[in-house]
């Protein structure tokens, strides 16, 4: 029996093979965002009734002095940063396999209506939603 003694070329391929399909099948399943120096936007949702606007924004793990909250004329900024969350402590050092969670600076900018008065904002934080509500102003027209 004869037993071929492989190249160092041949053999990094095969020890390189299973890294190279993870990556490719990481890629491939369409999360390709990171990047400190680009901002993040948060989700959002905007509700109104008779009375008032509701925004919802989805910001985990953070604090309300991690949120910046502005009012520029009929516009909304809601920024900050929000640091990658840590593993668990272990003995040995973790790896990050999979980043799918934002991290970093974000902002997030919306123009209200002009029915939304601006002067009535409030917000709060609630199980990591905050919640912006504002008065509509009342109507000038007569009907």
């Amino acid at each position: 029996m004869t037993v071929q003694i492989a190249t160092a070329e041949q053999d990094r391929e095969y020890v390189c093979r299973p890294q190279k399909g993870i990556l490719e099948s990481m890629l491939q399943l369409g999360y390709f965002r990171y990047s400190q120096s680009t901002k993040w936007k948060p989700a959002l949702n905007v509700y109104e009734d008779e009375e008032s606007f509701y925004l919802c924004v989805e910001l985990p793990g953070l604090t309300r002095e991690q949120i910046h909250l502005e009012v520029i004329e009929d516009t909304i900024r809601i920024k900050g940063e929000r640091p990658l969350p840590p593993p668990p402590e272990t003995a040995t050092t973790a790896c990050l396999l999979r980043m799918e969670i934002d991290s970093g600076p974000f902002e997030r900018t919306l123009e209200m209506p002009p029915a939304a008065d601006l002067s009535t904002i409030e917000a709060k934080l609630v199980n990591g939603f905050l919640w912006i509500t504002m008065s509509k102003r009342e109507s000038s027209c007569s009907g």
